[in-house]
C-alpha cells in the first residue's frame, strides 16, 4: 500500500503556489482526486522536496507569467507618469 498525504497536510510542507507549480511541471500527480479532498503519494512529495533542496525550482505556470508581465507593465506606467509630473 502506498503512503499518502492529503492536500491540506501537503500545504503544511510545501506552499500552495509551489504545489501548483510542481504539479503543472509534471513533478508529481495526485493519486486520487475527489470533490472533497485530494491525496498525494508521500514518495512523490519526498522527491519534490529533494529537488527543491538540490536547488531546482518548478517554472511559473502560464497564468503566473501573464500576471507578472501585467505587474511589470503597471510598474513601468507608474514610473513613466511619475517622472513626467513636476514635483509639488
Amino acid at each position: 500500500m502506498t503512503a499518502f498525504i492529503r492536500t491540506k497536510d501537503l500545504y503544511a510542507r510545501l506552499t500552495p503556489k509551489l504545489v501548483l507549480r510542481a504539479h503543472a511541471a509534471g513533478w508529481f500527480k495526485p493519486l486520487q482526486s475527489r470533490s472533497r479532498f485530494t491525496i498525494w503519494s508521500l514518495a512523490d512529495v519526498a522527491r519534490v522536496e529533494e529537488r527543491l533542496a538540490a536547488g531546482e525550482y518548478p517554472p511559473m505556470i502560464p497564468s503566473e507569467v501573464l500576471a507578472e508581465e501585467r505587474r511589470r507593465q503597471r510598474v513601468r506606467a507608474i514610473k513613466a507618469t511619475a517622472t513626467l509630473q513636476p514635483a509639488a
